[in-house]
């Protein structure tokens, strides 16, 4: 039985992953991003001392924190230039997005959190 449950977890982490990588790729201004996320999110919540659930959360979460962009169109993501306004606007709304998106999934720690709140400032204000 855990051998089992191991192997689904590594399936489980490689879906994840390549998931991470088509989210990356359809974003052509942010080249492996998702990969330094992960790697400045896990240095800074090993020196928050996280363990656990948090770290996995933090993780799991880098991976996946833009997974909004799918519901962008393309011409606003991609464009090449200061975006109007309203667009940027647009753009912003890639974590609620994300958020929707995880929801259904019963994550066994708070990914949707961290997608959620990822370009929220650390004096709270938005």
């Amino acid at each position: 039985n855990t051998h089992h449950i191991e192997e689904l977890n590594r399936l489980n982490q490689a879906i994840i992953s390549s998931l991470a990588t088509a989210i990356d790729a359809k974003d052509r201004y942010t080249c492996s991003h998702i990969n330094r996320v992960q790697h400045y999110a896990m240095t800074l919540a090993r020196a928050a001392s996280l363990s656990g659930p948090d770290l996995d959360a933090v993780s799991t979460g880098a991976l996946v924190h833009d997974i909004g962009k799918l519901g962008i169109p393309d011409h606003i993501l991609g464009k090449p230039g200061k975006l109007t306004s309203e667009e940027f606007k647009r753009i912003q709304t890639h974590v609620t997005i994300g958020a929707d998106i995880l929801s259904p999934i019963p994550f066994p720690f708070p990914v949707v959190d961290v997608v959620l709140t990822h370009h929220e400032r650390w004096d709270g204000l938005g």
